[in-house]
């Protein structure tokens, strides 16, 4: 496989699974009003809730999820299907 190939390949998601994925279903087990919240508060624009601050409210709240990783999933760059 040359560069071009390399270059032009389909992007793969990386890493494992996505950890806000696993935290959401987590959530629907042992708090759905806090993961109707997370839910809510991943919709919302970025401009509106950076994923800076959902990570830091997370991390206060005892579960340790990156910035990266919450603005990845808004993205659409995670693992989820």
């Amino acid at each position: 496989m040359g560069l071009a190939d390399d270059l032009l390949a389909p992007a793969q998601p990386h890493g494992g699974k996505c950890s806000l994925r696993m935290l959401l279903a987590r959530l629907a087990d042992e708090d759905e009003d806090g993961r109707d919240a997370l839910a809510a508060v991943l919709a919302m624009p970025m401009e509106q809730m950076p994923s800076t601050v959902i990570s830091r409210r997370l991390t206060a709240s005892g579960y340790h999820i990156s910035a990266f990783s919450v603005q990845r999933h808004r993205r659409g760059e995670c693992k989820c299907p």
